[in-house]
């Protein structure tokens, strides 16, 4: 359980809190993502898979998701164990490895993604719209700042995602084919 810090300097409260902010809300994902057999990482990676246009590679989904190649590689490794995805070699270039989401892959992300998407409803409840956005704009300060750290006089590649009538018949899909794919209703 984390500490409650009480701290009168703002520099240091911010990043305290962003931090077990942070932590805190990767265990609620933790927790949702386990009961239906995934990890956060994991489920991550199928959206991206599912998300990013064919032909698929790691590198892309490591590129989507801002992490290492090799850390995504291996996560890969553990999902093709495990049923979730598929590798296969380019056409045109053998060198090339597509990755590709097996059935199982896309059941299990249709099941996650209803129950991921109320845990952030839930999670950002308890802020107005008006709140949400000005977090959301604080981050984006903060993104850019870590982002020129890490790569001085780059450019950060923007890609917009961010369309709710998308998402929202995305979720109506899921809720109505997920049962019956499950042998339910």
């Amino acid at each position: 359980m984390p500490v409650k810090f009480s701290m009168k300097h703002p520099v240091l409260r911010a990043w305290a809190l962003h931090h077990q902010t942070y932590n805190l809300l990767y265990r609620c994902e933790e927790v949702m993502f386990s009961k239906v057999g995934l990890t956060p990482q994991k489920y991550m990676v199928l959206m991206a898979i599912k998300l990013i246009e064919d032909p698929v590679t790691v590198s892309d989904v490591a590129k989507w998701l801002d992490r290492n190649t090799n850390s995504i590689s291996l996560i890969v490794d553990r999902m093709k164990k495990d049923g979730l995805v598929v590798r296969s070699r380019g056409l045109g270039d053998r060198r090339t490895v597509h990755l590709s989401l097996t059935q199982e892959g896309r059941e299990k992300f249709d099941q996650a993604s209803i129950p991921g998407w109320n845990l952030v409803e839930e999670m950002m409840s308890s802020l107005s719209e008006e709140e949400q956005n000005t977090l959301a704009g604080l981050f984006e300060k903060l993104r850019k700042q870590a982002f020129e750290y890490l790569n001085p006089g780059k450019a950060m590649e923007e890609v917009v995602i961010d369309d709710i009538d998308k998402m929202a018949h995305f979720l109506e899909h899921v809720r109505w084919s997920a049962p019956r794919k499950m042998g339910q209703k």
